[in-house]
């Protein structure tokens, strides 16, 4: 098929043949990503205003979660759950403590700050959340005190 004839047909069919599934979640998933960041900016990025970061958040998990049983069911259909789950820690904690690096260089000043007024628990739990990404939720579910 000619590219003429293929965007033609991409046009009759709508973008998600032309361009297909992958590409344009991807291209949602920058979208949703882009609103949040001009969400914390203030306003906008780089004239980039987006949708509202409370909804932009909110799609970006509906999305991720059909992605993740997607992938459940595709790639790790017939292996073990702790196949799955080693995959994962490998996959994501590098990128994760890249990024807790990087907020500690950055913002030392202000986190040094917040976490020289919390008890002794809470500094504790702090930095247990903060090594393992696990209960990071949970004193924001239980409005945990931070003094």
């Amino acid at each position: 098929m000619t590219w003429p004839a293929l965007i033609k047909n991409s046009l009759h069919c709508g973008w998600l043949f032309f361009f297909g599934v992958g590409v344009l979640m991807g291209f949602l998933r920058l979208f949703l990503a882009l609103s949040v960041i001009a969400g914390h900016a203030g306003g906008s990025v780089f004239g980039f205003a987006g949708v509202n970061p409370l909804y932009a958040v909110s799609a970006f998990f509906i999305i991720s979660g059909f992605y993740m049983a997607m992938v459940l069911n595709e790639k790790y259909k017939e292996i073990s759950p702790i196949v799955f789950y080693k995959s994962r820690l490998f996959r994501l904690f590098p990128t994760y403590y890249i990024g807790l690096v990087l907020a500690l260089v950055v913002s030392f000043a202000a986190i040094a700050d917040r976490f020289g007024g919390l008890s002794l628990g809470a500094k504790f739990y702090f930095v247990f959340q903060n090594l393992f990404i696990f209960g990071q939720d949970l004193s924001y579910v239980f409005c945990m005190k931070t003094a």
